[in-house]
């Protein structure tokens, strides 16, 4: 598949922004046009060295100098920088194998390198942890921020990699959420997780076959918290405003008040903002950090105001009832379709389960089924009428909200 169709896929699929990363053999202007031929603005990219190889660090230097100036012609302001992935925690991701002090030593002090290397082009690098690298487990993760001044390396941490690694994403980013400028959404299957601890899969096992990833919402990490805050901080914003303060000084308000992971995301538009950004662009970045409809709606609000102007305190008070109303009616959905889940089930499963029960009671009357050639058509039939009953309910049953 060409890079055309992923990025039309993306669009799509309702996205407004992308990785940023040049592919190979595009300069970063020409990159930048085909993003907006589709619409699409550029996210923070992600940058990957082998920071526990001294001897390749000239090579290292060399590519993360060349990517930064690239992120840097895109407008972009912050980068992810990882440790590449290593054959011992790629064979037992997500446990910490094979650790060993001194090279975490080593790679703290290349990373450090490297970032200075990125910094110098303007763009601030962040932390990212992986699961399969050599910065996986939460107390290398906090060696690594500890030893690192704030202002040479943020943090752009991905809930989904902590909570696979068994560290608790909220305790870690709050404790960190100064030094947070983006960060990944994903989500993970607990029992898909604990499924590959126990059975000691590697990496592609754990993602391929375990299915530890999955989308938004479906996994066990928690990202609701998000979602109940974020009504909260508008309101919080529409009274500052109506009170005679600032919009800037209002998200202010909500970055010193509000719990993580909020907190962190309006300190992250405090920072952008700063460093000279306009504050509606520092609002839109919002969603890519954090790819969820009610956070680029109120992206979009900020940006249409400061562009058009108009009454900013009415604007965000419809907001607010806007998001209320769309948690009310997810609610509201999801109580009202439990009745037709469980009738679902029940329909789902009766068929195997009485298929069970003939079987120990008579198992001579239903073996035809599957040793005469007319019961076995009978029971690809069956097969085939049933699974499309399942999909039939299924899709009758699930809502996109």
């Amino acid at each position: 598949m060409g890079s055309s169709r992923r990025t039309f896929m993306k669009q799509a699929a309702g996205f407004t922004a992308v990785q940023a990363d040049v592919p190979e053999g595009m300069d970063a202007a020409a990159y930048g046009a085909f993003l907006d031929e589709f619409g699409l603005r550029p996210a923070p990219g992600y940058f990957g060295g082998f920071f526990d190889k001294s001897d390749d660090l000239a090579k290292t230097i060399e590519a993360a100098k060349q990517h930064a100036a690239k992120q840097a012609q895109l407008g972009l302001t912050e980068v992810m920088i990882a440790q590449r992935l290593s054959p011992q925690r790629i064979a037992r991701p997500a446990v910490g194998a094979d650790f060993d002090a001194d090279r975490l030593s080593l790679v703290i002090e290349n990373l450090v390198t490297v970032a200075q290397i990125i910094r110098a082009e303007g763009i601030q690098p962040c932390l990212h942890p992986h699961v399969g690298s050599w910065i996986e487990t939460e107390s290398e993760i906090r060696t690594v921020l500890d030893a690192v001044d704030p202002a040479a390396l943020s943090f752009g941490p991905d809930p989904g990699h902590l909570f696979w690694a068994n560290a608790d994403p909220v305790s870690l980013i709050t404790d960190y959420r100064d030094r947070v400028r983006a960060a990944h959404l994903k989500d993970v299957h607990a029992a898909a997780r604990e499924k590959s601890r126990f059975e000691v899969s590697d990496y592609r096992q754990a993602t391929g076959k375990n299915h530890v990833w999955t989308e938004l919402g479906r996994g066990d990490v928690d990202l609701v918290g998000v979602l109940k805050a974020l009504p909260d901080a508008v309101d919080v914003i529409v009274r500052g405003i109506k009170a005679g303060l600032p919009l800037f000084e209002s998200i202010k308000v909500v970055a010193a008040d509000s719990p993580e992971p909020l907190r962190g995301e309006f300190l992250a538009i405090i920072e952008t903002q700063a460093i000279g950004m306009p504050l509606g662009e520092a609002c839109a970045r919002l969603f890519d950090r954090m790819p969820l409809p009610e956070a680029n709606f109120f992206g979009i609000v900020i940006a249409i105001q400061q562009k058009s102007g108009g009454n900013l305190s009415e604007a965000l008070g419809n907001l607010s009832k806007v998001l209320r109303d769309r948690k009310k009616m997810a609610e509201k959905i999801q109580a009202m379709s439990m009745e037709a889940k469980a009738s679902a089930g029940i329909i789902g499963s009766l068929p195997p389960i009485v298929m069970l029960l003939v079987y120990l009671s008579t198992p001579e009357y239903i073996s035809l089924l599957w040793t005469h050639p007319t019961g076995q058509l009978m029971l690809v039939g069956c097969v085939i009428w049933m699974s499309l009953g399942i999909f039939v309910m299924k899709r009758m049953i699930n809502f996109d909200f």
